[in-house]
């Protein structure tokens, strides 16, 4: 995915819309995304506005969603902004929400500018279906599941006694934090991590 994200990027594509439940994990690959292509990274949220890398605010008084489309320029060039959420804002017929990120998209293709919306559904109104590129973000594959669960695992002393491979079966189909979730309160009720358990806790 982020060999996909940085050709996007370096492609000059203005509006990417990412469907996934997993925004802090989509947040870190566009973080490595950045950093590859040499762009600066913000991220926007109705409760903190526009932030930077650090999370510091960056253009104060941010958190209205217009105010926010109506800032971008102030960013600068080779910028990639994340809107967090923003798709709760497409579901509304709102027009003046519509033109002014359309307005926006139309400079961002101009200015090295990358908007992306991080959203669990996908809500895009017909305006801006041909403005926008659409990606379904797939869940963690079996490395990235791995990962999770030997980070759980060192964090907990936990040394695993079962089949690591059987406890990733059972974790197919997890996000990462569902995972992390699963591994977690399974060494909380039996001091491992067992595969029932995780089944278990997927097919609630």
């Amino acid at each position: 995915m982020k060999n996909t994200l940085v050709n996007y990027v370096r492609a000059a594509y203005p509006g990417l819309y990412i469907v996934s439940h997993e925004e802090q994990r989509v947040e870190a690959e566009f973080q490595a995304v950045a950093k590859e292509c040499k762009f600066r990274l913000f991220a926007w949220s109705v409760t903190e506005g526009i932030t930077n890398e650090k999370g510091e605010s960056e253009i104060a008084d941010s958190d209205n969603p217009l105010v926010m489309l109506e800032k971008i320029p102030e960013l600068g060039e080779k910028v990639i902004l994340l809107l967090r959420d923003f798709h709760l804002f497409l579901a509304e017929a709102n027009p003046l929400v519509f033109r002014k990120l359309r307005d926006q998209l139309s400079l961002a293709k101009t200015k090295n500018r990358v908007i992306v919306i991080i959203g669990c559904q996908l809500k895009l109104p017909p305006e801006l279906e041909k403005e926008i590129t659409v990606i379904e973000y797939r869940l963690p594959d079996r490395e990235q599941l791995r990962s999770v669960l030997t980070t759980v695992a060192e964090e907990n002393d936990v040394h695993l006694n079962g089949s690591t491979e059987e406890i990733l079966d059972a974790a197919g189909g997890l996000t990462t934090i569902e995972a992390e979730q699963a591994f977690a309160l399974s060494i909380i009720e039996a001091k491992d991590v067992v595969p029932a358990i995780i089944s278990r806790e997927k097919s609630n």
